[in-house]
């Protein structure tokens, strides 16, 4: 096998080498101050030629020592150019910290709004709901007597109004027993790591005319999550965990034993729509409300896997695969798509255009996270994005919310629109709306640069992600830090790391390594690494 060698010498950097600590410091809390974009809706309005977008964004406090989560709208003026619209000005509203909102969602017709508010102080912890209406508070529900905490993870939460906005759905933990019942001290396991809290989920039905929320009876041998309402708001559909022979651990694991299900609103007549599929995730109703999309994937083996897309059909009760597991990528083959690989699909993610409905939804392609399109009728996947990283938030109508960034770029949120559909590809405008204030570390970020290179010609599971400071002499060379993924199945993408930013701009060389196995490459990669974890990985990144 081909060796790399790699000298290394001083630090490149003007930086006084006796105050890199400091320097270093200052440097990481500068970029760390950055928001970041968490998600995105588009709220109604009463003017075609406005877009009005609300956005949450998280930003770390480092005088408290935590994130916080915060919201602010953005307006966005549409302008007629022909056939086409194009973006005129946009505006935004001064953000609003969002302090104790577990969860909040606007209804269909974006006149009323819910809230799920977990409020501590010192007696303990209390939970409310919340129901706004045209911007005044209607009612508040006190429910900390009626369930344990919410659930406003990506695996289990979900907030969920009814078409008709009588109803709301949601996920909490069951009610804490009383310290006179014994069965308090019994053990009952959780959900495993990052989910040490979650013991008993239950599903939550919120009446909006009668501010009362009622808890579903628990189901056997499933734990429900990501609930919503089915076609018609007459049923409820969710994932059902298996929880036999016990709760084994789901962060970042997509082996595991789980369904979509469908029940009455009272939780009777359960049915297992994904019966023929060992792992059933993120189901979304299509704009019609006549077919459920989801992914999917084998259990057991490797704890990440590429994925495939289905599609249930309420009228035939059938389930029919849309795109497979891509098991080694070909030109023949969506011009070298190597697979699905996401965990969920986002809550708004349809479009219809010239009788056409696409699924849109980010995947990691190789060392890159991008927008995918997929036709729900052929299969034809399309890549919507180029360089950098995707990550999409919201579609709506002929509308797509994204954000994107790369290596030393913050994310920026883009908007899409979608003006035609050529040849079975989505013809899609892309336009900045919306940016994070860079303007402190703008100098920092620039003295950086970026590039993705395949060391060997026969090895085309194996990439490197090179991370370097410009304006090297060409007698120097920089110090290497070599950054492996762990996993071991996950990945390295093009995206802003602000320990990476940090160490280049001290003038460090560092590589982040896509080794055999990683996502993004096919299942064969995956694969590959099954038996030889502590081996083959581990030459590939000291090679």
């Amino acid at each position: 096998m081909p060796q790399i060698h790699v000298e290394s010498e001083e630090v490149t950097s003007d930086v006084n080498v006796e105050n890199e600590d400091s320097v270093a410091l200052k440097t990481f809390k500068a970029l760390a101050k950055i928001p970041t974009y968490l998600s995105a809706r588009f709220l109604s309005t009463s003017s075609s030629s406005l877009l009005l977008i609300h956005l949450t964004l998280s930003q770390r406090d480092l005088v408290r020592k935590l994130k916080r989560t915060i919201a602010k709208q953005l307006i966005v003026s549409l302008q007629q150019d022909g056939n086409s619209k194009s973006i005129g000005i946009s505006s935004s509203f001064l953000p609003i910290d969002l302090g104790d909102v577990a969860q909040q969602t606007t209804s269909p017709s974006g006149d009323q709004l819910l809230v799920l508010r977990a409020v501590s102080n010192e007696k303990g912890k209390k939970r409310f709901v919340e129901t706004w209406r045209l911007g005044s508070l209607i009612n508040v529900l006190d429910v900390t007597d009626v369930h344990g905490e919410f659930y406003a993870d990506d695996e289990f939460g979900g907030l969920y109004w009814s078409k008709d906005e009588q109803k709301a759905v949601y996920v909490a933990e069951q009610k804490e027993l009383e310290d006179s019942d014994e069965r308090k001290f019994d053990y009952t396991p959780s959900w495993g790591e990052r989910f040490n809290n979650k013991h008993v989920p239950l599903i939550v039905v919120f009446d909006i005319s009668k501010n009362e929320a009622k808890v579903l009876p628990k189901f056997e041998k499933i734990d429900p999550g990501q609930v919503q309402f089915g076609p018609e708001d007459k049923s409820l559909i969710f994932i059902g965990y298996s929880n036999e022979p016990r709760r084994y651990g789901i962060a970042s694991c997509i082996n595991r034993s789980t369904g979509i299900y469908q029940c009455q609103l009272d939780g009777s007549n359960l049915d297992h729509l994904s019966n023929n599929v060992e792992h059933a995730r993120s189901p979304r109703l299509n704009l019609s409300g006549n077919c459920l999309v989801y992914l999917s994937n084998p259990i057991g083996g490797p704890h990440y896997w590429c994925s495939e897309l289905y599609e249930y059909n309420f009228s035939s009760k059938q389930n029919r695969l849309i795109v497979p597991i891509v098991h080694s990528p070909s030109s023949s083959f969506h011009n070298n798509f190597p697979g699905i690989y996401n965990k969920n699909i986002p809550l708004k993610a349809f479009i219809t255009i010239d009788g056409a409905e696409f699924v849109l939804m980010h995947s990691s392609w190789r060392s890159q996270e991008v927008l995918l399109a997929i036709n729900l009728s052929t299969g034809k996947v399309q890549q919507l994005t180029t360089t950098g990283s995707w990550n999409l938030l919201s579609v709506w109508d002929k509308y797509i919310l994204a954000v994107q960034g790369s290596t030393f770029e913050f994310h920026k949120l883009q908007l899409g629109i979608v003006t035609g559909c050529h040849e079975d590809n989505l013809v899609v405008d892309w336009t900045v709306v919306d940016q994070p204030d860079v303007e402190n570390v703008t100098p920092t970020l620039a003295k950086s640069t970026w590039s993705i290179l395949q060391p060997f010609e026969n090895n085309p599971y194996l990439e490197l992600i090179v991370h370097r400071p410009k304006d090297v002499p060409s007698n120097k060379k920089s110090p290497l830090i070599v950054v492996p993924h762990g996993g071991p199945h996950s990945v390295c993408v093009a995206s802003l790391s602000l320990a990476i930013s940090t160490l280049v701009y001290l003038g460090y060389l560092v590589v982040a390594v896509n080794y055999t196995g990683s996502a993004g490459f096919g299942q064969d990669s995956i694969d590959k690494l099954i038996g030889n974890i502590g081996n083959l990985e581990v030459e590939e990144v000291q090679v």
